[in-house]
């Protein structure tokens, strides 16, 4: 079961071979202004990862390391330096985070008594921190989004 589930999904998750990503592309206009980029261009900040954090739902499921938001929220004085340092390193210099990039997928069914791969719909536990990053570089683009993607589509993004 567990490698039907995988093979589904990667098929229907997976980028077309072939497909051109600037061919795509070259039909978007630009709609990010100079003082657009140079906001998102600006380094993150501590204050922006303890914010992302602040406001990830406390008890929500955890990823891998089995640590809810609620642990780094309690113990922020203890651990908020370490957490905001790692954040920042890849964030503002790129360093590798293969280390807290692993997700556990569970597939929930969608109906009673699914017989079938497609009646389930797979959810993603991420660490923490993976998160915290993740949450950090969407607030930042919340400042140029409106300009880019209808406003209607746009607030179908603002999960945790």
């Amino acid at each position: 079961m567990m490698e039907t589930a995988r093979s589904y999904f990667v098929k229907l998750f997976s980028i077309e071979s072939g497909s051109s990503t600037d061919r795509i592309l070259s039909g978007v206009d630009t709609c990010a202004l100079e003082e657009d980029n140079v906001k998102l261009k600006a380094r993150f900040t501590k204050e922006e990862i303890w914010t992302a954090l602040m406001k990830m739902g406390p008890t929500k499921a955890p990823g891998e390391d089995g640590l809810p938001a609620i642990f780094y929220q309690n113990c922020w004085p203890i651990i908020g330096e370490n957490v905001s340092n790692y954040c920042l390193q890849q964030l503002n210099n790129g360093m590798d985070v293969s280390s807290i990039n692993k997700t556990n997928i569970l597939l929930l069914p969608k109906l009673s008594n699914p017989s079938n791969i497609t009646q389930f719909k797979p959810i993603s536990l991420c660490n923490v921190v993976y998160k915290v990053i993740a949450k950090t570089i969407a607030n930042q683009l919340k400042v140029v989004i409106h300009k880019c993607i209808d406003p209607r589509k746009v607030s179908l993004s603002q999960g945790d």
